[in-house]
């Protein structure tokens, strides 16, 4: 009995070598180091990319899109393929820009 739960035991536990291996090879993983990497490359590109301003621009866009990303989500799970809404979604800046610079 007691050697059944140690077995179980030694089966469960992970050597830290395949757990760091496994953690490498998650996709989760590789975005983030692609993501630091791209933060790290904007940084020293443009002294000013982290600057709170800067910051505060780019986080008032990202509700915009992820709205469109929550509908795009429960459409695409629903099986209604409509992959027209980034188009829209890039066209109707440009109309209500010209619609305004012409009065209209």
């Amino acid at each position: 009995m007691v050697q059944a739960v140690m077995t179980i035991a030694a089966e469960q536990e992970m050597p830290r070598s395949k757990r760091r291996s496994s953690l490498i090879r998650s996709p989760q993983f590789s975005s983030l180091v692609i993501l630091i990497v791209l933060l790290a490359v904007f940084a020293i590109a443009d002294a000013n990319f982290l600057s709170p301003l800067n910051i505060s621009n780019m986080m008032a866009f990202l509700p915009e899109l992820g709205i469109i990303a929550l509908g795009m989500t429960l459409l695409l799970t629903a099986g209604e393929f409509d992959l027209s809404v980034g188009a829209v979604f890039g066209l109707a800046p440009v109309v209500v820009m010209l619609l305004v610079q012409n009065g209209g």
